[in-house]
């Protein structure tokens, strides 16, 4: 089609208000102009230039720098905390046979710690109890500091971004 150059009243109905489109009844409009003309108004200079971002890798001794001192202002974040007493993997015919009264064993002896965690990370181990009339936990074992820090500050950047 080559470049597209518009007459001198193809130009002018193509700066003309609003206002003045409406009294003159003019029918034409942006949409009737050339894609290959719109296209050679923009000069290659301008066109931008994308390219992936590229970001340096973790070092490992950054881990617990996340953030810095400003770990403060984080504290009202809530993260999910949980105790697990155990899992078992069962097959499918397994599961559609259970029913009201089954006893589902799990792998955990009875007496042994369980598993506390934030979100789906194992953060400590503990024993049951019972206070009052809930069922608690009394912390055993935390998992060292290094890896407390990475799987925290983990959930913290999970939760910040997802919400969940």
């Amino acid at each position: 089609m080559g470049n597209w150059i518009p007459d001198d009243e193809t130009l002018k109905k193509m700066l003309m208000s609003e206002d003045e489109i409406k009294e003159n009844g003019v029918k034409e409009s942006i949409l009737d102009i050339p894609e290959d003309f719109v296209d050679s108004l923009v000069d290659e200079k301008q066109k931008i230039e994308v390219k992936p971002a590229v970001f340096e890798e973790l070092q490992e001794e950054n881990e617990g720098e996340f953030f810095g001192t400003s770990l403060e202002l984080l504290y009202d974040v809530e993260l999910p905390l949980s105790a697990r007493l155990g899992s078992v993997e069962m097959s499918l015919e397994e599961v559609t046979s259970l029913g009201v009264g089954s006893v589902i064993s799990l792998e955990r002896l009875a007496g042994e710690s369980i598993d506390v965690l934030i979100g789906d990370e194992v953060v400590a181990k503990a024993d049951v109890v019972v206070t009052v009339d809930k069922y608690s936990v009394v912390i055993k074992e935390i998992m060292n500091g290094r890896e407390k820090i990475h799987t925290t500050n983990r959930l913290i950047r999970k939760q910040m971004i997802t919400g969940a």
